[in-house]
């Protein structure tokens, strides 16, 4: 049985990732100083062997003191999120019996106390494979093959662990297919809808997308995107800010073609394409929704292969894209990009003017073909890394880079206002020493919490540092154990 549910856990592993990656453009509360010049360090849960050395609980920053209960011998959480209010926090983890992954909460006011989120696991070998909040926080969403071994399906319950509910199609009898929740928070932004990803358990190939409306109150999966064609499959999809429509990228009509769709939620298993036709042996490769719901800016191939530039189309004229990028050197191309929150300027990552020297780039959405490089000055053969995330005012980016000495990553703010002139933020750090991937830029915008080898080569460990007093970080987890690290944060 297991084959599977390893499947379907690295789907919802990949879903944990795509959140993380997401909470580096905010989240956390943000640090700041009383009046009486105490320092209020910012709250962030963070999962680290703390205490037993590879046993991975979790923890809260401001105190550095444990949040879950006592895991069972071999035991570890294997995923986690706050909630919208930060008064909790639900986790996947083989709490009560090692390798028997379950769902559950913890408030952080009552620590150590928890509460299982899930009414049956009607089988000896089921497991809770992934899942996800409501925006409002009320609710949760998760897999599991809690009724047919080696069968996901999607159950809804309350945040309270009460009225939990099947909420998948049929999934035959015997068994053909599956449901799981895929790469991107199933959600929509107002907490009425949930995408599934459906998989025939067969081979796993993909069926589509079905949707499921949560305010009728009862059991329901309309199929969503129109049939594939064989061998094709969805690889990325979210929900426009509006609620209206969810727009994926798919190789739904060609099997070796990854291109762009939309589809209205109320005009199901109709798609409309998006991107242009491709140059032969081009793809879409991932793309962003502007806040106002009005276009999506996508990375792709577009016009030469191999060359990855950056587009956008509106949704009042599909097909019809424009170039955002200025034109780029033979031999170089975009690598990550993002938007602003207020959705005025795109950021990219590009070898833009020596290849394969990547460097950060601003360009506004009124001057599309104007860029500004935003990095300060590179160490030679140094580069900024693709994990970089804008401010939630949109005033500012944060970003990875070895910009002073090759080889050794440190973390970086660039006000926009002020291109070229970049500050180091972390504290001075030693030879062979780095900050890490996954950081948390705080939700008043007072400063980023990381994850580093500062104080001990090879030993990750949490610190925050203030924009108001770059250099000078302050550790926030508590004394690890021999062999101990923090390995994630949200």
């Amino acid at each position: 049985m297991n084959s599977y549910k390893d499947v379907n856990l690295q789907v919802g592993v990949l879903l944990f990732l795509t959140l993380l990656l997401s909470a580096c453009g905010g989240g956390g509360d943000g640090g700041d100083t009383t009046a009486s010049g105490k320092v209020d360090l910012p709250l962030v849960v963070y999962k680290a062997d703390q205490d037993i050395d590879g046993m991975f609980e979790l923890y809260r920053s401001d105190t550095g003191a444990k949040i879950t209960p006592d895991l069972v011998m071999g035991g570890n959480v294997r995923q986690f999120a706050l909630t919208p209010n930060k008064k909790s926090v639900v986790y996947i983890a083989d709490q009560d019996i090692d390798n028997k992954f379950d769902i559950y909460r913890v408030d952080l006011d009552t620590p150590n106390v928890s509460t299982r989120l899930r009414t049956r696991l009607t089988h000896a070998n089921a497991d809770v494979i992934t899942f996800a909040i409501s925006p409002d926080g009320s609710k949760v969403v998760y897999s599991a093959d809690a009724d047919i071994d080696g069968v996901p399906e999607i159950y809804l319950i309350n945040i309270d662990g009460t009225n939990q509910k099947k909420i998948n199609g049929n999934v035959g009898n015997p068994p053909q297919v599956s449901a799981a929740l895929y790469n991107k928070n199933p959600w929509s932004k107002d907490g009425k809808y949930i995408v599934q990803y459906v998989q025939k358990l067969s081979n796993g190939a993909t069926v589509g997308l079905n949707i499921y409306d949560d305010s009728l109150g009862k059991a329901n999966s309309t199929r969503l995107t129109p049939p594939l064609v064989s061998g094709g499959s969805i690889v990325e999809y979210e929900f426009t800010p509006d609620n209206t429509a969810i727009i994926y990228s798919a190789t739904q009509d060609a099997s070796t073609v990854r291109e762009l769709y939309r589809v209205n939620l109320n005009n199901p298993a109709n798609s409309i394409k998006l991107n242009p036709p491709l140059v032969a042996g081009g793809d879409v490769e991932r793309f962003v929704i502007t806040p106002n719901s009005s276009a999506v800016i996508y990375k792709a191939d577009q016009d030469t292969d191999g060359v990855n530039e950056l587009y956008r189309v509106p949704f009042a004229t599909p097909t019809v894209s424009a170039k955002i990028n200025p034109l780029l050197p033979v031999f170089t191309g975009i690598s990550s990009f993002t938007l602003t929150a207020d959705g005025k300027s795109v950021i990219y990552s590009a070898d833009q003017t020596a290849n394969n020297i990547y460097e950060l780039y601003q360009v506004k959405m009124t001057s599309l073909g104007n860029s500004t490089k935003l990095n300060g000055t590179l160490t030679p053969s140094g580069g900024v890394l693709a994990d970089f995330s804008t401010t939630p005012d949109s005033s500012a980016v944060i970003y990875r880079a070895d910009q002073d000495t090759y080889g050794q990553s440190e973390l970086y703010r660039v006000v926009l206002a002020n291109p070229g002139a970049s500050t180091k933020l972390n504290s001075p750090l030693i030879s062979n020493r780095d900050i890490s991937f996954g950081y948390i830029i705080t939700a008043n915008n007072k400063g980023v919490v990381y994850l580093a080898d500062q104080d001990t080569v090879g030993v990750n460990e949490l610190y925050w540092v203030p924009f108001a007093t770059p250099g000078s970080s302050t550790k926030l987890n508590g004394i690890l154990v021999p062999g101990g690290e923090v390995s994630d944060i949200k």
